[in-house]
């Protein structure tokens, strides 16, 4: 009796684990959906041709408030490379990158949190990434 208590409580610990996992999952997903429009806006921003040393980030979020809400308890950092931008979302202390997006391209460039090491750097090279 003993013996089919504790498989159960296995068995059942497992699939806990299985369906944590899976919903994590489909946080990042639409995470990467949310920072491939906020990507979107910002690059808008940065073609309208803001004044120097703009937050582009700041202006996005002002503009479409909705935009920054999914991100309340992430970083995300903005790197402006020419006319081309990419978003780089982290945990709230910066110690882990979780996605990496450029505009310029149709797909999600990096989902990091797949990665087994994830420091919070930009790795996406834009001149690579957009074809400059």
């Amino acid at each position: 009796m003993m013996r089919i208590l504790c498989i159960l409580f296995i068995s059942m610990q497992l699939i806990s684990c299985i369906r944590q996992e899976t919903i994590r999952q489909e946080d990042f997903n639409q995470q990467a959906v949310n920072l491939r429009r906020l990507a979107n806006a910002v690059q808008g921003e940065v073609w309208r041709g803001p004044e120097q040393n703009a937050d582009v980030l700041a202006l996005a979020c002002q503009r479409d408030p909705s935009l920054c809400e999914p991100f309340a308890s992430d970083s995300v950092l903005v790197k402006v490379v020419d006319d081309n931008v990419i978003l780089l979302l982290c945990d709230a202390g910066r110690k882990q990158a979780l996605i990496e997006d450029a505009p310029c391209t149709m797909q999600t460039d990096r989902r990091a949190w797949e990665e087994s090491s994830k420091p919070c750097e930009f790795t996406l090279d834009v001149a690579a990434v957009c074809g400059n």
